[in-house]
């Protein structure tokens, strides 16, 4: 949620990603919530998750991997 505030407060476009999964997930989630209302947990799938469906579309995300094999990069889905 800071990441996504520093993004907004800043007038960001983008997200860069450099690392492996977690920073994949963190970027999607930064990005998601650059653009969306509420806290990250609102449009979460898990058991205690509020499962909305975003309203914005999140803002783009630049992935730089350092790792390979899990594919995190190019799916909808952010591990928190």
């Amino acid at each position: 949620m800071d990441g996504a505030k520093a993004a907004r407060d800043n007038g960001c476009d983008f997200v860069v990603a450099l690392g492996g999964g977690s920073v994949m997930g963190c970027a999607k989630c930064i990005a998601l919530m650059a653009a969306n209302p509420g806290d990250i947990w609102d449009y979460s799938l898990s058991k205690n998750g509020g499962k909305k469906t975003a309203e914005f579309d999140a803002i783009p995300v630049v992935a730089i991997t350092t790792s390979a094999g899990t594919g995190s990069k190019v799916d909808i889905a952010a591990v928190i």
